[in-house]
């Protein structure tokens, strides 16, 4: 008795449907079995992402003439965990990953990470403050950025007197 068409199939469908079942069945299996069915579910997920949803949207859109070029670095958790992190990106890799930067000699360098630290007294990244305080006055324009919060301040009558914004502290801020 040779290898037929399971009698489901053949229930379900018929003729040339059939044909087209079987094959699809017969990919999608050799595609689980090789690990990339895998492969396609978590490229997938990170078009899902949104970060990777804007850089898409900014390349399909195509660049304005006159553009600044811009080159975007996404650390993602496997980098962080190849750099020995649990969560946070270390600091002496972004003083790596900024002194790279420098080397393509861009107009400036964006650093979109929080600097701030768990706990007030907690001691600055020896690299990355190091990078700081020697940073050469022709290298390209650096900026750091920092949360800010905001909160609302009450009168002695209870009543709101206006926002108050406030930045948070980060061992770096007399580099």
């Amino acid at each position: 008795m040779g290898v037929g068409i399971p009698n489901w199939v053949k229930e379900t469908v018929s003729g040339r449907k059939q044909l087209v079942t079987l094959a699809i069945v017969v990919v999608a299996g050799l595609f689980m079995v090789s690990g990339f069915a895998g492969r396609i579910v978590s490229t997938h997920d990170s078009f899902a992402s949104s970060d990777r949803l804007a850089a898409i949207s900014l390349i399909l859109s195509g660049v304005p003439d006159g553009a600044l070029p811009v080159t975007l670095l996404d650390i993602d958790d496997e980098t962080r965990a190849g750099w020995g992190s649990d969560g946070a990106t270390p600091h002496a890799a972004l003083a790596e990953l900024v002194r790279l930067a420098g080397t393509g000699r861009p107009e400036a360098v964006l650093v979109d990470f929080d600097l701030s630290m768990d706990s007030a007294n907690t001691a600055a990244d020896e690299a990355l403050l190091g990078l700081l305080m020697n940073y050469p006055a022709d290298a390209p324009l650096l900026m750091l950025v920092r949360p800010i919060g905001f909160s609302r301040s009450v009168g002695a009558d209870g009543v709101a007197a206006g926002l108050i914004a406030s930045a948070a502290a980060t061992p770096y801020d007399a580099a």
